[in-house]
C-alpha cells in the first residue's frame, strides 16, 4: 500500500519534491485513490500519458465543476471566480477576450519592456554584489512586466508583491504569520482591483485591462465581480508561475556549472533550455479537476460523479517512458513534450507566451555573467503543496 498523504503536508515540500513517492507512483499506481482522513478521498495521478489525457479531457475532468483558484489541496480559497473554473464553450469565449488585449503592437511593448526590466535588474543585481536573487530578480522581473501589462501604477505594484506574497504563502510562517494577514492581504488585494477597475473605465490605457474593462462579453460589458476574477487571475498567474521558474531554473544554473556554460556560449540553446527549465521546475505542481460521469478506466480507476482527480504535473514531467534520465537537468535535451504549461487542450496556460518572453529575458540578461555568480546559502523554499517556490536564494558575484 502507497502512503501518499504526504502530499498533502505542505511540510513535505519545504524539504524539496518528494521524487521517490512520485516514482512509485508511477509505476504501481499512476491513479491512486487517496482517502481523506474525514472520509472520501481523490484521485492522485502522475503518469505523463494519463496527466495529459485527463487534462485534455474537460468534458469527463471538468474545471466548472471546482473552484480552484486560491486553495490548497481539496480546498478552495476565497476570491473571485477565474478563468481556470470554466470550461468551454464559456472558456473559450472569456480567453478570447484577453487575447484581444495581446495585440502585435502590445507584444511588442511587453518583449521590449522585459529584456529593459531584466537589463536593469542584472545590473543592478551585480553592481549590489548579489543577494537574494529569488527577491531581487526572479520576483521582480514579473512583476514590473505585469504592472505595465495591466497598467499598474508603478508606485503601487511593491504593495501588489506584498498582498500576493502572503496569501500565496498562506501557510508559511514567514510569508503569512497569521490567518488574520492572509484575510487583510486578499480584502487588500481585491480592493484594489476594484479600484483599478474603476479607473480604467475612466480613464482607458493602452494596456490589456483597459481592454478587459470595455470588452464585451454575450452582448454586455463585464461585471465588476467578473472583471474582479480577471484581476485575480492575471496578477497572480502572471507573477508566481514565472517567478517559480526564474528562481529555480537560476538556482539549477548555479548547481549544473556545465550547463550554464553551454547556455552562456550558445544563446541559441536558450529556447530549449526554457522548455528543460520548465520540466524540471514545474512551477505550479498540479492542478484538480471533478469528474462529470462514471467511467471504468484502464488503470483500474473507478471515476464517479463527482469524485475530484489531481493531476501531478510534477510528476508527469519527470516520466521515464517520456524523458530519458528524466531527473537529470539537461539543456540539450528536446523537453518540448513538458506539461507544465498544459497539454495542449483547452486550459493551456494563458500567459505561456509572456512566461517564455519573460523567461528569454531574463536568461538572455544572465547568460554572460553566469560564470561570475555562485550559491552563497541554502535556498529556502515556500510551504505550500501548490507551488515550487523558492522565497529565498542566496546568490554571490565573484
Amino acid at each position: 500500500m502507497i502512503d501518499a498523504a504526504p502530499l498533502d503536508n505542505p511540510d513535505t515540500f519545504v524539504a524539496g519534491l518528494p521524487l521517490e513517492l512520485f516514482a512509485q507512483l508511477r509505476e504501481e499506481d499512476p491513479v491512486h485513490w487517496l482517502p481523506h482522513r474525514r472520509g472520501g478521498g481523490r484521485y492522485v495521478v502522475t503518469s505523463y500519458q494519463y496527466v495529459r489525457e485527463f487534462n485534455r479531457d474537460w468534458q469527463q475532468f471538468s474545471s466548472s465543476q471546482l473552484a480552484v483558484s486560491g486553495g490548497e489541496g481539496e480546498h478552495r480559497g476565497q476570491g473571485a471566480i477565474t478563468l481556470l473554473e470554466f470550461d468551454p464553450p464559456d472558456h473559450t469565449a472569456l480567453r478570447l477576450l484577453v487575447n484581444r488585449g495581446f495585440t502585435p503592437r502590445a507584444i511588442r511593448r511587453l518583449e521590449d519592456s522585459a529584456h529593459r526590466i531584466a537589463g536593469e535588474l542584472v545590473d543592478g543585481f551585480l553592481a549590489n554584489g548579489g543577494g537574494d536573487a529569488a527577491e531581487m530578480l526572479a520576483a521582480q522581473l514579473p512583476l514590473q512586466v505585469t504592472g505595465e501589462m495591466l497598467g499598474i501604477p508603478l508606485a503601487d505594484r511593491s504593495d501588489i508583491l506584498a498582498w500576493t506574497n502572503t496569501t500565496i504563502g498562506a501557510f508559511d510562517l514567514e510569508m503569512c504569520p497569521t490567518m488574520d494577514d492572509a484575510r487583510a492581504a486578499m480584502i487588500n488585494f481585491a480592493a484594489y482591483g476594484q479600484a483599478h477597475i474603476t479607473r480604467r473605465r475612466a480613464e482607458p490605457g493602452d494596456d490589456v485591462f483597459s481592454s478587459l474593462v470595455h470588452a464585451e462579453y454575450e452582448g454586455r460589458r463585464l461585471t465588476d465581480e467578473e472583471l474582479g476574477g480577471w484581476w485575480q487571475l492575471l496578477v497572480t498567474g502572471s507573477t508566481e508561475t514565472t517567478r517559480n521558474l526564474l528562481s529555480s531554473s537560476l538556482m539549477l544554473l548555479l548547481d549544473h556549472p556545465d550547463q550554464a556554460a553551454a547556455l552562456a556560449a550558445d544563446k541559441s540553446l536558450l529556447d530549449g533550455a526554457i522548455d528543460e527549465m520548465l520540466r524540471v521546475v514545474t512551477p505550479v505542481m498540479h492542478h484538480q479537476r471533478r469528474v462529470t460521469t462514471p467511467m471504468e478506466h484502464e488503470s483500474g480507476a473507478s471515476f464517479d460523479p463527482g469524485q475530484i482527480v489531481d493531476l501531478w504535473m510534477t510528476a508527469a514531467n519527470r516520466d521515464p517512458e517520456v524523458f530519458d534520465d528524466p531527473d537529470a537537468f539537461d539543456i540539450r535535451r528536446d523537453a518540448s513534450g513538458q506539461l507544465s504549461l498544459g497539454s495542449g487542450g483547452p486550459h493551456y496556460c494563458l500567459g505561456a507566451n509572456l512566461a517564455r518572453t519573460e523567461a528569454r529575458a531574463y536568461f538572455s540578461a544572465l547568460a554572460p555573467h553566469l560564470h561570475r555568480l555562485e550559491r552563497s546559502g541554502p535556498e529556502a523554499r515556500l510551504r505550500t503543496t501548490h507551488f515550487n517556490s523558492l522565497k529565498h536564494l542566496p546568490v554571490a558575484v565573484k
